[in-house]
């Protein structure tokens, strides 16, 4: 007898990445223009009062803003630093992060984010913006974008640009009570100048593929024969994280030389699409 085949999810037929820059070979699963006078909470949730552990911000919901038809995500420096646990480095700057865990995820389609980013070439060492997803049952990360400030305490200096990268995070000395991640693969790109207006920040996945697109022009295709791990690593839906770090080990943390005391991560819009079967 012929094995019946195993369902296969809605828009994760045999589609190529290209075919979700096609606006005829889409359709809308998500969106958010931002267009009200306040966040919409059944879309997306807010952080508050926490922090991370790369950086030296503090994360609030006072730094997450919807006015004039867009979302800010704001920087500013503190009179004095936040009150976080003991051992921990002091926060200096507050910052937000929000996401959509447990109101929005989808396995396959296209995310794309419109944004004006606040990492230009100086001034701006440890502001750390970023639009990535994240599994919703597994370690799988895909940053669509990441963005240094500048200038960075590293000879190679990113401001100006952005990464894009697929990340799977491994516990390995899970037994010595230490946590290790790394990026398996990392499709870097030196777009220059892309703090100076607003731009579009997309990822396309299908079932054989994953893209990147900066403004509707492709960066780097990666067929998933070439990243065999992604297959368990992406085996889930993945939600949606904007945020904006300060500060880390490799490009500097924050200081009022190199630093300045406000800045702005400004998105217009994001929306994310399943591909038509």
């Amino acid at each position: 007898p012929t094995p019946t085949p195993e369902p296969t999810p809605p828009g994760s037929t045999t589609r190529t990445c290209d075919d979700l820059n096609s606006p005829q070979r889409r359709t809308l699963s998500f969106a958010d223009e931002f267009d009200g006078t306040g966040l919409d909470t059944t879309k997306w949730r807010v952080r508050d009062r926490t922090h991370l552990s790369f950086d030296a911000a503090y994360v609030t919901k006072d730094a997450v803003d919807v006015s004039d038809g867009t979302l800010t995500i704001e920087g500013r420096r503190r009179s004095t630093p936040a009150s976080v646990s003991s051992g921990v480095r002091e926060r200096w700057y507050d910052t937000g992060y929000l996401d959509t865990v447990g109101t929005f995820s989808q396995k396959y389609g296209r995310w794309e984010m419109r944004a004006k980013l606040p990492t230009s070439r100086a001034m701006t060492r440890g502001v750390w913006p970023a639009f990535w997803l994240r599994g919703d049952r597994t370690n799988g990360e895909i940053d669509v974008m990441e963005a240094y400030g500048g200038e960075s305490t590293q000879r190679w200096n990113p401001a100006g640009s952005y990464t894009t990268t697929l990340w799977e995070d491994t516990n390995l000395g899970k037994q010595r009570g230490e946590w290790y991640s790394w990026a398996h693969q990392n499709w870097a790109t030196r777009t220059p100048g892309v703090y100076e207006g607003f731009h579009t920040y997309g990822f396309n996945w299908t079932p054989d593929c994953m893209q990147f697109t900066y403004d509707d022009q492709v960066l780097s295709t990666i067929p998933i024969e070439q990243v065999p791990w992604a297959r368990t690593a992406f085996d889930s839906p993945f939600n949606i994280r904007l945020n904006m770090q300060v500060g880390s080990s490799y490009w500097g943390m924050p200081d009022q030389q190199h630093t300045k005391d406000a800045f702005d991560y400004v998105v217009d819009s994001v929306r994310v699409y399943r591909v038509n079967p």
